[in-house]
């Protein structure tokens, strides 16, 4: 039995990105480390894990800045073209740890030894 063959590529092209990529410095990511850190809160995570959250959000946003991953529409208020992009990293590191199974099974103890097995 004979197979059929594609006669178009598999994977198409990319497109070219719309904008140019901008390099910012990481101060300005830092400075919206309050909005950043209000963002984790409202998205569930518990206290004891902000600040690594918070911290996984900046590092993530400088690596793709330093990447040539920060596209921002020049027609956009600059403040507000990089609140609207961290907010998606912000959104993806809140919902990868909120998912992950030991936040959602851990119970934090003063005396772990002293738990019993329900």
């Amino acid at each position: 039995m004979q197979t059929r063959r594609r006669k178009t590529a598999a994977v198409p092209e990319r497109s070219t990105p719309k904008h140019p990529a901008i390099r910012i410095p990481v101060e300005r990511i830092l400075a919206e480390r309050r909005w950043i850190a209000a963002r984790v809160a409202s998205g569930g995570v518990p206290r004891r894990d902000r600040e690594d959250v918070v911290q996984a959000v900046i590092v993530a946003a400088w690596m793709a800045v330093e990447a040539d991953r920060y596209r921002p529409d020049p027609s956009i208020a600059p403040r507000r073209a990089l609140l609207g992009w961290l907010f998606g990293i912000v959104w993806r590191k809140v919902g990868h740890h909120v998912n992950r199974a030991w936040v959602r099974r851990e119970i934090p103890m003063a005396d772990p030894w002293s738990a019993r097995p329900s």
